[in-house]
């Protein structure tokens, strides 16, 4: 009898180990499975069934080896595609993190949750159709109700042949539900039921895209450029005109068969843009949302992959989804801290691994802002971006939507209502009279609660809420819809008043203690604290006013603010990053040692430092410093060329292998903060 041939599969699980299992399968099983493909395996000593993903498939092995079986084949064709491996493998090694991690983290869950797979079910719908054999006796049909129903069957099919009449859509249209049962009964009409997808059930208005004659003259400057160069950074107009624009961009792309990804960082702010999207591209485009069902989810995913839209929307993981053909990547808001994952144990930059993506895959980029990362401003410097812009950002023009307040002067004169300013509670309650809305600012989330008591107390009978950074999702959405609404008059906030904006009805902003900003210890807070306010101004309607609450109204940050000096600003900044080593002129790679017991994590990072800096220039390393009261954080300054780069990660790994580290340790490669 002829021995089965068999082959080694390597297979990587959703489980905490930075292990790649090994697992085989007959010659016959071989045919349906390939690299990228999900197969169901036994694991673990009661052998409970696992997805995974096949990773690598040996060659062709005579002798049977002690390794189990695998069970059954999930995918004919590869549910992860070459290129996505290929990217994993880039971000696995650029930020310092297992593979077998990086996959866990950036290959959505829904695939390769077992409990989810098996509970998955299609959506089904409910269908009627004329009885052709019963035609002839249609005529016998007496009832006015029933008469209506079935002529509007007729004229659907006249209109559309082939066409699957849902019954909700004629009971939509004053139909009679209970006539429809009974010609079902007395079988005039048949009832069937059909698998249909959960993507295409959108309400959509048809919108076009007119471009005014200065956005036409954009739009024909920017595509100039993007016929020459492969990133593109678009800065100097509003973000609703940069939409328009952008519009004007993917109809190109798609009339060529090609496909797009844009990637918003707050995409869960951005719904009356995506409506505006959907009501253009229709069925074209599909949007990945963090709230959709796992159903919903695992339909989309596989429609991506099967080439069935045009236009994929999402947030910094859409880059991960399998899309082909794509043409153009575009990133909004680039300078955005969202785009960075800072909260996981893969840290990752989905500007940085878009721009990896355009360099391996030759697709095009564009990055939006109206107010550009410093980085990308340098870049663009260095002709790596080649720049459109509506601007001349060194104009010297007076801002009149921006008041600046010296609340030490208000405190001395006693023109201060506890944190308020009495002109800006001026300005507040004119606002509120004229039916508008309110933002107040402050950095410090913790002193929001306070200011909330304080204007209870001097403003009455107004709707106030606060939002902050580390808000649930779900709560989220609702004080964002009661925004848009109008149903919350004062807006209390700390991070994402850039997600926030622009809203039409926002007339007053106010920015408290706004000095702490900029001497937050952070080599980025004056960067941060210019965009923050400048993109206020740019962002709001032209009847917007912005107050800044300060002790010291002096700096120089406010003075480019108050002239409209973006680029003398970016210019003076690049000056102070320069001298002191910072980037854009050099990267960063963060080391923090975490534990329960604060001297374990500063005897660990001490350890860590005494050993590095006989290897890096210790100029180079800031810390050990403490952050908060158990984490411990070095940082590591070094080249950019890619040389030094690896170099550091090269010695990092040495250094923490010879020691014997108790604390718990995350790298942070390119860290924002």
């Amino acid at each position: 009898m002829k021995e089965d041939k068999i082959f080694l599969l390597e297979i990587i699980l959703p489980l905490p180990v930075d292990t790649i299992f090994t697992f085989y399968c007959l010659e016959n099983d071989f045919k349906n499975i390939k690299i990228g493909c999900r197969v169901i395996v036994p694991f673990g000593k009661i052998n409970t069934k696992k997805i995974g993903i096949v990773l690598k498939i040996n060659s062709l092995i005579q002798k049977k080896f002690d390794y189990k079986k695998i069970i059954a084949v999930i995918d004919k064709n590869p549910i992860i595609t070459n290129k996505q491996l290929k990217i994993l493998k880039w971000v696995s090694n650029y930020y310092m993190t297992s593979f077998t991690k990086t996959v866990n983290q950036l290959i959505p869950n829904f695939l390769l949750n077992k409990k989810i797979l098996d509970n998955y079910k299609p959506k089904i719908k409910n269908f009627i159709k004329l009885n052709r054999s019963k035609k002839k006796d249609l005529k016998n049909i007496k009832f006015k109700k029933q008469i209506e129903i079935i002529n509007e069957i007729n004229k659907i099919n006249n209109k559309t042949k082939n066409y699957d009449i849902n019954i909700k859509e004629l009971i939509n249209n004053n139909l009679s539900k209970t006539s429809i049962n009974t010609l079902i009964k007395k079988e005039y009409l048949v009832k069937y039921q059909k698998n249909v997808s959960r993507l295409l059930n959108k309400k959509i208005v048809k919108e076009s895209n007119i471009l005014n004659k200065e956005e036409k003259l954009l739009f024909q400057k920017l595509y100039e450029k993007y016929q020459k160069n492969n990133k593109i950074l678009f800065t100097g107009i509003s973000f609703l005109k940069r939409q328009k624009i952008y519009i004007e961009l993917i109809q190109k792309e798609i009339s060529r068969k090609n496909r797009v990804l844009y990637i918003l960082p707050d995409i869960f702010f951005k719904k009356k843009l995506i409506q505006k999207f959907e009501n253009i591209f229709g069925n074209k485009l599909t949007i990945l949302k963090p709230y959709h069902s796992n159903n919903y989810k695992i339909e989309n995913y596989i429609s991506i992959l099967n080439n069935n839209f045009s236009i994929i929307i999402g947030g910094k993981n859409s880059i991960f989804y399998p899309i082909k053909n794509l043409s153009l990547i575009i990133i909004d808001n680039e300078e955005n801290f969202l785009l960075k994952e800072s909260r996981k144990d893969l840290k990752y930059n989905a500007k940085d691994i878009s721009l990896v993506f355009s360099k391996i895959y030759n697709n095009k980029i564009v990055l939006g802002s109206s107010n550009p990362s410093l980085e990308t401003y340098y870049n663009s410097k260095q002709k790596i971006f080649s720049l459109v812009s509506k601007i001349n950002s060194n104009q010297i023009k007076n801002n009149n939507q921006l008041t600046i307040i010296n609340t030490l002067e208000k405190k001395i004169k006693n023109k201060m209502n506890g944190s308020f300013s009495n002109l800006l509670i001026r300005n507040i309650n004119r606002s509120l009279k004229k039916n508008k809305q309110v933002v107040i600012y402050n950095h410090n989330k913790n002193e929001l609660e306070k200011h909330k008591d304080e204007l209870k107390e001097i403003i009455k009978n107004v709707k106030i809420d606060i939002i902050t950074n580390d808000i649930n999702q779900n709560i989220l959405n609702k004080k964002i819809n009661d925004i848009n609404e109008n149903k919350i008059n004062i807006i209390l906030i700390n991070q994402l008043i850039k997600s926030i904006l622009p809203i039409e009805n926002i007339e007053t902003i106010g920015i408290l203690n706004a000095e702490k900003m900029i001497s937050f210890p952070n080599f980025r807070s004056m960067e941060k604290t210019f965009q923050t306010i400048n993109l206020i101004i740019n962002e709001g309607s032209n009847e917007l006013k912005l107050y800044i609450q300060t002790l010291d109204p002096n700096s120089k940050i406010f003075i480019f603010l108050k002239k409209n000096q973006s680029r003398l600003f970016y210019e003076n900044e690049l000056f102070e990053r320069k001298k002191f080593n910072y980037p854009p002129y050099t990267r960063l790679i963060k080391i923090k040692f975490k534990s329960f017991n604060k001297n374990q994590a500063e005897n660990d990072a001490n350890k860590f430092y005494n050993k590095i800096n006989e290897l890096i220039d210790k100029r180079n390393i800031l810390g050990p410093n403490t952050k908060k009261h158990e984490n411990v954080y070095l940082v590591l300054k070094i080249g950019r060329n890619k040389y030094d780069i690896n170099r550091t990660k090269k010695n990092i790994i040495k250094v923490l292998n010879k020691l014997k580290i108790k604390s718990i340790i995350s790298l942070d490669v390119d860290p924002i903060n």
